[in-house]
């Protein structure tokens, strides 16, 4: 999964850096989106654990 996010993370920058300006601050928002990805994923984890 982190590797996958990355290349999304890389594609992003990519696509963004060449983007007009208004069309770059939405990528910009959806690179924070996917940096966020793991620790939520991380987070639904830790509550799906049955308590032992």
């Amino acid at each position: 999964m982190g590797q996958t996010l990355t290349a999304d993370l890389l594609e992003l920058k990519r696509v963004a850096d060449q983007a007009p300006d208004p069309v770059a601050t939405a990528l910009h928002h959806g690179q924070e989106s996917t940096r966020d990805s793991p620790d939520e994923s991380r987070r639904i984890a830790r509550r799906l654990r049955p308590v032992s």
